[in-house]
């Protein structure tokens, strides 16, 4: 019941839920008391006293940390005349939306614009539309649950990412001595949503395949063809390719002034280092980048995206690999080739091997003969006869 008059208890406060638009449950137990429940989701604790003659509403507390005997008996003391009204205080809490605003200036600082770009597109569309009006402090898991629920139902992967911002968010809010440093991140029980793992390995056919048409292509589409030769040789990201610079090449390594994980330097086997060689040598404009724009050598090129399908297509490719897996490719055959995931991830400029993990996906039959080597020594080892 909306609006309505009820012998409020725990029970129907817990139950109480969400509408799109404000509501208040009045107690019928204490004249003046309610419960107010948010769009967000939140609940409070209200009640309505005269001050000086005027009708005036005073929020009592967060119904989730108030039980409804709590709220009675503080109502009760501001019937009294107990009354140090709670309004001042409570504007010393900061909201979401104040502390939101507060971590993205302290933060984007140090951020990169695509972070930030990412950061202002989550907060906007989701999280600000949910959490806005409560208060830091006031917000538990079952709020979190609650967004969680509703948004990864329809974007499961756009909520994994939000949630990772939220958690951060949180952790900072504890740093900065915001919350209390007991608080438990509200965000740190909630389980993620798994989602199917991205990204293919081409295989020893598939490599030929590719090889051999970009052989054909490399007098008509020369630019793009060494983009996709230098991914697959060094395993950077496209975008490391697009974007590098002659002033970054040196005899066997690039020295990455920016990527996403910051300066890294990427080391270059004679075969890459070969194609970068014959680039410099046959190179027309003086561009900064190793593979200009074609309509301003000013800035790189950014992207290849219409003669990647094409030459996916003619290599017999399926039409979800990306560019971006070839750079699983070459972190995947790097395993195979017996590198450990410490050594992959280095080569991939990766932090941890936990994301190193995910690009090792190794083909079937490279793990078939692992196996069958195994089993045979095992076999060997268990059986006298065979010794």
């Amino acid at each position: 019941m909306k609006n309505g008059l009820l012998p409020l208890s725990d029970d129907i406060v817990a139950a109480a839920l969400s509408a799109a638009r404000e509501y208040n449950l009045r107690d019928t137990k204490l004249p003046g008391l309610a419960l107010r429940v948010l769009p967000s989701g939140a609940k409070r604790w209200v009640m309505r006293i005269r001050v000086d003659g005027r009708a005036k509403r005073v929020t009592l507390g967060d119904a989730w940390r108030m039980p409804v005997e709590d709220a009675r008996s503080k109502a009760h003391a501001l019937l009294a005349g107990d009354r140090p009204d709670p309004l001042p205080a409570k504007s010393k809490v900061m909201t979401f939306e104040a502390f939101a605003a507060l971590y993205r200036e302290r933060r984007a600082p140090s951020w990169k614009p695509s972070t930030l770009y990412t950061y202002d597109c989550y907060l906007r569309n989701t999280l600000m539309p949910f959490f806005e009006a409560m208060p830091i402090d006031g917000i538990v898991t079952a709020d979190v649950a609650r967004w969680y629920h509703d948004y990864g139902g329809k974007w499961p992967g756009g909520a994994n990412r939000a949630l990772a911002i939220l958690r951060d968010m949180f952790n900072r809010a504890k740093t900065w001595r915001l919350i209390a440093n007991g608080t438990l991140n509200p965000c740190r029980e909630i389980i993620r949503h798994r989602s199917a793992p991205r990204g293919r390995l081409l295989n020893q056919e598939q490599l030929q395949r590719l090889g051999a048409v970009l052989d054909r292509y490399a007098l008509i589409r020369r630019d793009q063809v060494d983009i996709i030769r230098l991914i697959l040789l060094t395993g950077c990201r496209s975008g490391e390719i697009y974007r590098l610079r002659w002033k970054e090449v040196s005899r066997d390594r690039l020295n990455l002034e920016d990527s996403k994980t910051g300066p890294r330097t990427v080391l270059l086997g004679e075969t890459a280092f070969s194609l970068l060689r014959r680039r410099r040598r046959e190179r027309k404009e003086r561009s900064p980048f190793v593979f200009p724009s074609p309509y301003d050598p000013s800035k790189p090129r950014t992207s290849i995206p219409q003669v990647w399908r094409r030459i996916r297509a003619e290599a017999g490719l399926a039409d979800d690999i990306r560019l971006h897996d070839l750079r699983h490719t070459y972190a995947s055959h790097a395993v195979m080739c017996g590198e450990t995931l410490m050594m992959a991830g280095r080569l991939l400029g990766h932090r941890n091997t936990v994301t190193t993990e995910r690009y090792a996906h190794l083909a079937d039959r490279f793990l078939l003969d692992a196996a069958e080597r195994v089993a045979a020594e095992i076999l060997k080892l268990s059986d006298p006869r065979l010794s």
